[in-house]
C-alpha cells in the first residue's frame, strides 16, 4: 500500500515473486497504489510473465485494504 515511487523498491517484490514461483506456488503479491514507477513495474511484471502472481490494484482507500 503506497505510492509507487522511489525509495519504496517494489522491484524487490517482483524479484521475490519470480524466485518463489516453484518454491512457494501459493505466493501472491498485491500492490495498492499509483505513482511514477507504475509503468516500469507493469513492464517488469509482463516481461517475467508474473501477471498471475503480482497484481497492481491501483489507487485504493487504505482502510478497505487494511481491513
Amino acid at each position: 500500500m503506497g505510492r509507487l515511487d522511489a525509495p519504496k523498491n517494489e522491484d524487490c517484490l517482483v524479484d521475490v515473486a519470480s524466485a518463489a514461483r516453484s518454491a512457494i506456488p501459493s505466493l501472491y503479491i498485491l500492490l495498492a497504489g499509483e505513482g511514477p514507477d507504475e509503468p516500469a513495474l507493469r513492464r517488469r511484471i509482463a516481461a517475467g510473465s508474473l501477471q498471475d502472481r503480482v497484481r497492481l490494484l491501483g489507487h485504493r482507500v487504505p482502510l478497505s485494504i487494511y481491513q
